[in-house]
């Protein structure tokens, strides 16, 4: 131990020694270690500084490690980097991500079953709740013909003075002939209650007379699952003089086209019972865009265009309105 008093040369404190107080006169300084301790004895009543380990508190902060263990807390002040092990929680805070198990609080994404809270995407089975979109069976499937199936037909048809004839968008004769002698032909058209058939005329009348001097007449006849069935002209044909782009295809939309106006049932004059041989029985009804017995005046040339959807009506498959 060296004691130095403040007129000593404070170099000599280099050697590890323990200072004694002297007679001096005045307060001693002790060093111990490096470390200078003024006015008590044994460096200020703490050896290493003044206080254990360089802070006051053992291991650098009157406590150990830090002031507190291990930083403060264990493990960073909680246990597992938060005071509850594995970041304050089990598992990131709740089981599995979130707290509930399996992503979210509550099983499989959600909180509810399968990822939503309802089984299967919505809580409804199957996309949306309702069995096949919608909550109806496919009637597609029910039905035992494929949509785009077709079956044969027969269409008798004859126009004062001639007639142009397309079913489905395909043409099937335009050939000019006289009203009377009507002509039938073998079709295809769509079986599929759901697949929509079209007839397009168009009707070119070239006289005027007084009377009923232009009309057009159509009788299809099908058969399906053993019963018939027919489509004939009537008033659910819409029909205009006006031409547009497109009106012979399944796809246009003439909803704009007023009721094809009916003139009367086949075998009425001037024409007779044109169909008796082509379409015994049938219940056809002459039409045209009006009245020809009742205009005024009316046009030598003039063309009608007329058209007709249609569907089949096939028992064995889901009830289907027919327009």
């Amino acid at each position: 131990m060296v004691s130095l008093c403040p007129t000593k040369p404070r170099a000599l404190v280099a050697a590890l020694v323990v200072a004694a107080l002297t007679g001096c006169g005045e307060p001693t300084t002790t060093i111990v270690d490096g470390a200078i301790v003024d006015g008590s004895a044994d460096g200020g009543g703490l050896p290493d500084g003044g206080l254990p380990d360089g802070g006051g508190l053992p291991d650098g902060g009157g406590l150990p490690d830090g002031g507190l263990p291990d930083g403060g807390l264990p493990d960073g002040g909680l246990p597992d980097g938060g005071g509850l092990p594995d970041g304050g929680l089990p598992d990131g805070g709740l089981p599995d991500g979130g707290g509930l198990p399996d992503g979210g609080g509550l099983p499989d994404g959600g909180g509810l079953p399968d990822g939503g809270g309802l089984p299967d995407a919505g809580g409804l089975p199957a996309a949306g709740g309702l069995p096949d979109a919608g909550g109806l069976p496919d009637a597609a499937a029910l039905c035992p013909v494929g949509i785009d199936d077709q079956i044969p037909a027969t269409l008798t048809i004859t126009t004062d003075d001639n007639t142009k004839l397309w079913v489905n968008g395909v043409l099937i004769d335009d050939v000019a002939r006289i009203w009377s002698a009507p002509q039938r032909y073998d079709v295809m058209i769509y079986a599929h209650p759901l697949h929509p058939n079209l007839i397009a005329v168009e009707g070119v009348n070239l006289q005027n007379q007084a009377g009923y001097d232009r009309g057009s007449v159509v009788d299809l006849r099908f058969t399906v699952a053993g019963a018939p069935q027919t489509v004939t002209s009537d008033a659910s044909f819409r029909a205009t003089n006006t031409l547009t782009a497109g009106w012979t295809l399944p796809g246009f939309d003439d909803s704009a086209w007023p009721a094809a106006v009916p003139l009367g049932a086949v075998g009425i004059a001037p024409w007779g019972a044109v169909f008796a041989a082509l379409a015994p029985g049938s219940t056809a009804q002459w039409i045209w865009t009006y009245d020809p017995a009742a205009a005024v005046t009316k046009p030598t040339v003039e063309s009608m265009y007329a058209r007709r959807l249609f569907t089949t009506d096939d028992p064995r498959c889901a009830p289907i309105v027919v327009e």
